[in-house]
């Protein structure tokens, strides 16, 4: 018979971290490279854009994905200080504000209103804080949520220079 080839699209995840994907097996006239990319482009284009807009993770929240992002993530690729940090800003200010938002839907200007807020509330860390959301996000790209970082067209957050001496006369 006709040469059959199984193509499989994967695109993204859903709440609980299971991967989505869509399958479909296709007969193809002759077993080459040019109707084999045919064959995969007629498929992409049945699924439309919604292979780009992820339907169930439309649904996810930015806590659920911090708590993914911590478990898959920084739990296992980084050292327990720096673990330890990441929750307590996320303790500090961030789940408190971006908590309840679905993550697809946040801002630039909601993380630069949250930097305000941490300002006027004098909080510490504003740029680990930045460089926490940032990495979350490219995160959240890698793994198929969202498709642009919002925090790369927020206002960036410079680092202070924290250690103040005091010089006696």
């Amino acid at each position: 018979g006709l040469p059959r080839i199984k193509i499989i699209a994967n695109f993204g995840y859903d709440e609980q971290g299971k991967k989505l994907r869509k399958t479909k097996t296709v007969t193809l006239p002759k077993l080459s490279e040019s109707h084999i990319i045919n064959a995969v482009a007629q498929f992409e284009k049945s699924l439309g854009a919604v292979t780009q807009t992820f339907e169930r993770s439309k649904k996810t929240s930015f806590l659920s994905f911090s708590e993914r992002f911590m478990q898959d993530y920084v739990n296992v690729e980084l050292k327990v200080q720096i673990r330890d940090s990441y929750e307590n800003y996320l303790k500090k200010g961030i789940i408190d504000f971006f908590g309840h938002m679905l993550l697809h839907k946040i801002t630039h200007t909601q993380i630069n209103m949250f930097f305000v807020q941490q300002k006027k509330d004098k909080c510490g860390c504003i740029y680990e804080k930045y460089c926490l959301l940032k990495n979350m996000f490219n995160r959240a790209i890698e793994w198929g949520y969202i498709e642009t970082n919002p925090v790369l067209k927020a206002t960036k957050q410079s680092r202070k220079n924290t250690k103040v001496i005091n010089y006696y006369n």
